[in-house]
């Protein structure tokens, strides 16, 4: 290796060894291999000389851009750990204070009117009662009295299910207070006559 190469190899490692935070680092890093950087300068010089001597020469400033890079790698690593270090130190956080109130969040407002009336209606004496949305044929016609041939019953009004055409979506709520009145063990009959 030539006396100007090595010098100029101490020279910046010296400046890499030198830098004490990030961006130091990276001046060092472009003043190395940016567009008019000490290797590039080096690297373009190379096209004067012979092919012998370009290949000797060539080689030489590969090996000292890999070293060179290395250190820069190792000393970026080594100020990162150590600004994080400092980072770590300097800013504690208060484990003691109260956590943030978070949002909770409302109801719909159309499920909120729902609750109100609902709450009205139970106020006047009504029962809130659930019910399945699948229904079968007897519960859902012919127990409210609604014959085979009633229209309602014809096919563009309900909805069967295809496997079984037995069961069908329920297509109004009394089917639910017929429900209701059985597991209170009370007949249409009775309920009617109340």
């Amino acid at each position: 290796m030539s006396e100007e190469l090595k010098n100029l190899e101490q020279q910046i490692e010296d400046k890499i060894n030198n830098a004490n935070n990030l961006d130091e680092l990276n001046a060092v890093r472009i003043e190395v291999f940016g567009k008019k950087g000490l290797i590039t300068h080096h690297l373009k010089l190379l096209s004067e000389l012979d092919e012998k001597e370009r290949k000797e020469k060539g080689r030489i400033i590969n090996d000292l851009k890999s070293k060179i890079n290395s250190l820069i790698k190792e000393k970026n690593e080594n100020l990162s750990q150590s600004e994080i270090s400092k980072k770590l130190q300097s800013e504690e956080i208060d484990i003691t204070l109260t956590t943030r109130p978070t949002d909770e969040g409302r109801l719909n407002p159309i499920t909120q009117v729902i609750a109100e009336i609902t709450a009205i209606m139970q106020k006047m004496g009504f029962e809130t009662a659930l019910g399945p949305d699948i229904e079968d044929d007897y519960h859902n016609f012919t127990a409210l009295n609604i014959p085979p041939e009633h229209p309602a019953r014809q096919l563009h009004d309900t909805f069967y299910l295809k496997n079984n055409t037995k069961q069908l979506l329920r297509t109004h709520t009394s089917p639910v207070q017929i429900r209701t009145l059985e597991k209170k063990k009370t007949t249409l009959k009775n309920y009617c006559t109340r």
